[in-house]
């Protein structure tokens, strides 16, 4: 398994379109450049991975499938820089195939899979099944996931707009460490809290010195002090629709919208009432 500083992975190449809800491409960057550390892991994350073999012989037994190779380290063979490591490969019906596991233990993590069934799953895992299948010239691809106790098979689309997203995303990746990586220049810093620390891992401290801002610079700051104008705005109007619908719950534990839809305001373990608009529930 190569040294991760020298490749973009996987489960990193969303990022570098925007698509990855916790990683920024700022962020794969500092890490590329040891500015940033992994995120470290957490007992959600390791249990992901102590029970990866087992929905994996759930997934086998179910296809079966022949395995052909686990956690196995490919590299593009044009691109120096693009490359990751495959959960599985596997031989079904006498063809080759790319297998992600992926668990989804909260609720909130689940939504995500809830129109599995219509193939449709989390865009940055779309995104690192195509890179991968791109990455090992194989065809087929399929996500064997977990989600809250129940084993759902997606089978990834091979055809042409499939290839055509596994090119792009390699050749995305490779021209964003050819402009950014080796040169050491940081991408565009979006909104993100992951981007706000790839910014204080890239500049950490500062050096005592003011200097003149230059044009560009002037407008960046009207720009940052009217966005600030707005936020207070905006935080004021929040607040006030907030209390209107606590208000609204009164002593219910919250209010469903549709069938998997809901807000709620209910008490914690400690006994404190939090506020969850629904996608931030677990």
């Amino acid at each position: 398994m190569k040294n991760r500083d020298t490749y973009i992975g996987g489960s990193e190449v969303a990022a570098l379109v925007g698509v990855h809800p916790y990683l920024s491409a700022a962020a794969v960057w500092a890490r590329k450049l040891g500015l940033a550390e992994e995120t470290p892991e957490n007992d959600m994350m390791l249990a992901g991975t102590l029970i990866q073999s087992s929905v994996f012989e759930m997934f086998r037994r179910r296809t079966n499938a022949i395995t052909i190779a686990s956690e196995i380290w490919n590299g593009h063979p044009v691109h120096p820089n693009v490359g990751g490591t495959q959960d599985y490969i596997v031989e079904i019906d006498g063809a080759r195939a790319v297998v992600e596991v992926k668990c989804a233990f909260t609720w909130a993590s689940a939504q995500g899979w809830k129109h599995a069934g219509e193939g449709v799953v989390p865009e940055h895992y779309t995104c690192q099944l195509a890179y991968y299948r791109e990455i090992c010239g194989i065809d087929r691809g399929y996500f064997a996931a977990l989600v809250q106790g129940e084993l759902k098979i997606v089978e990834a689309h091979h055809d042409a707009a499939g290839a055509t997203l596994g090119r792009y995303l390699c050749e995305r990746a490779q021209a964003f460490w050819n402009a950014h990586v080796a040169t050491r220049i940081p991408p565009e810093f979006d909104g993100s809290d992951s981007a706000g620390s790839a910014l204080v891992a890239a500049f950490p401290a500062n050096d005592g010195n003011m200097r003149a801002a230059t044009e560009s610079e002037i407008e960046l700051v009207e720009r940052c002090r009217e966005r600030a104008r707005l936020r207070d705005v905006a935080d004021a109007e929040y607040q006030r629709a907030m209390h209107a619908l606590k208000s609204a719950i009164g002593t219910s534990d919250g209010l469903t919208l549709g069938d998997s839809d809901r807000v709620t305001w209910k008490a914690d373990k400690r006994g404190r009432r939090i506020f969850r608009l629904g996608e931030n529930e677990e």
